[in-house]
């Protein structure tokens, strides 16, 4: 053999073997992150916490909590759920694709009736009485925002007088969006959402009779990093992380 093909059979053989070095690199790195499914009304505190945390890389996929109930079922490879609401878990606690025993009730919030800045606003007083203003309202079928929207609604005898006055959107974030831009002049969305935003303001807080708006968080049945997920599911619930919540609205359980 001659030395010029020797010394392409070395070459060859040096970048095969940093190939397999640095696919094997990236797996493992792969495998160390923590990838959370979250409700989208939580981007902006958890993407704050998990530039604080250390221990792991942390990587969130934010939609609407039953587009999260549906990425579960079709076989995500994610390691940690935090829905915005209880129903969307409970469904999937029956199923069998959720560590029972990682449940637990994280956040508390609320809603609120905002209006955008662009517009002049209605006065606070009898204000689902004014027929002339559209509302955007996350969809009851798709987003627990949605569902707690209707029920506060039908609660106080409302739904029936406002229902043709309802914008629907798919999310929290769509819902504050539309009021934002000026397209939609009123929206009921989480004071959270309410709070971060400086294009809308508060006109009024809307308190349930008995309701809880509650956001549980678990671990996923399918996990391949179960204590890495349990210690930042940890995290979220320390004092350090219950700071940051607060900060955008959020209500740490007593």
């Amino acid at each position: 053999m001659s030395r010029i093909a020797k010394r392409r059979n070395i070459i060859f053989f040096l970048v095969l073997v940093l190939s397999i070095l640095l696919i094997s690199c990236k797996k493992i790195s792969f495998e160390d992150d923590i990838i959370v499914l979250a409700a989208a009304s939580l981007s902006d505190p958890l993407s704050e916490i998990s530039e604080k945390y250390q221990v792991s890389n942390v990587y969130f996929d934010f939609a609407g909590s039953y587009t999260l109930s549906n990425k579960i079922r079709m076989g995500s490879n994610a390691d940690i759920v935090i829905f915005a609401g209880i129903d969307p878990l409970e469904d999937l606690v029956k199923e069998k694709y959720i560590k029972e025993n990682s449940v637990s009730i994280l956040l508390k919030n609320q809603l609120t009736l905002i209006c955008s800045k662009k517009i002049q606003c209605p006065e606070t007083k009898n204000v689902f009485e004014n027929r002339s203003f559209k509302i955007a309202v996350a969809d009851p079928k798709l987003a627990p925002l949605g569902k707690y929207s209707k029920i506060f609604l039908e609660e106080n005898e409302l739904w029936e007088r406002v229902e043709k006055q309802l914008v629907y959107n798919l999310d929290a974030q769509a819902t504050i969006a539309s009021v934002e831009s000026g397209n939609v002049p009123l929206g009921i969305v989480y004071s959270s959402d309410a709070l971060t935003s400086d294009l809308v303001e508060v006109i009024l807080d809307l308190e349930f009779k008995s309701l809880k708006i509650e956001y549980p968080v678990a671990i996923i049945d399918r996990t391949k990093n179960e204590e890495k997920a349990l210690k930042f599911l940890r995290y979220l619930q320390s004092n350090e992380s219950a700071e940051i919540f607060s900060k955008f609205g959020f209500s740490s359980l007593e």
